[in-house]
């Protein structure tokens, strides 16, 4: 069970982390960046088929599926912001669908998906502007404090990875280091876990629509509740 937690306080333990470009970045990825004061979201230098850049991954009723977003094959090759989305074949309608089967029956589809689709009504030209607006929307309904800078690897100021979600609570000097591990991701309520049990390698969109406001709460316990040392 969730503990009630009136005001959720970060003391940015971590100063500065990179995060990569991903479509919709797995709940993993934002739990390792959550407690971070700013973050600096890297675009690839090219736009690479068959990646996270362009792909994310839902609990659906069958399987974990993969979605991606269609490129012009004229901007194969090219730099990721130039990477234009081909709105010719079908792909929003199949997107739509598949959330809808994915999470239609979630208690919060409702409340949140007009937010997603509505980003895709205005056919944005870029992948990198749909990956902005998408992340942007995780950032102010998952309660995540951290700035968010957009940038390419070329202008970053670091290029580091992700920090894993610290054992006990560092000090503000603790440098910035590689992820040598992945995050632990406690189960919370999924629409299909009858029959597949907890799925966690879905992106962060999955907890959104089965958590909803709770969301912020379960992401607090895991990093500043479960995380701390039992006393002796």
């Amino acid at each position: 069970m969730l503990k009630r937690q009136e005001i959720f306080e970060v003391d940015f333990p971590t100063q500065n982390l990179a995060l990569p470009m991903h479509l919709l970045p797995t709940l993993g990825e934002i739990l390792s960046a959550y407690n971070a004061e700013k973050i600096q979201v890297i675009a690839p230098d090219k736009f690479e088929k068959q990646t996270a850049h362009s792909r994310y991954l839902i609990a659906s009723p069958n399987k974990i599926q993969s979605l991606s977003v269609p490129i012009h094959h004229s901007s194969r090759g090219l730099p990721f912001h130039e990477a234009k989305i081909d709105y010719n074949q079908k792909w929003v309608k199949d997107h739509k669908q598949a959330l809808q089967s994915a999470y239609g029956k979630s208690a919060f589809f409702e409340f949140y998906d007009y937010r997603f689709f509505q980003v895709l009504d205005q056919q944005p030209e870029t992948l990198e502007s749909l990956s902005k607006q998408w992340l942007t929307i995780l950032h102010q309904n998952l309660g995540w404090p951290s700035q968010l800078q957009f940038l390419t690897s070329n202008n970053a100021s670091f290029n580091q990875e992700v920090n894993p979600i610290p054992t006990s609570k560092p000090n503000n000097s603790t440098p910035i280091t590689k992820q040598n591990r992945p995050p632990i991701i406690p189960p919370y309520a999924q629409v299909f876990e009858h029959k597949y049990g907890f799925r966690a390698d879905v992106s962060a969109i999955d907890l959104l629509f089965n958590l909803g406001p709770l969301a912020k709460e379960y992401i607090y316990n895991t990093i500043f509740v479960s995380q701390i040392p039992s006393p002796r």
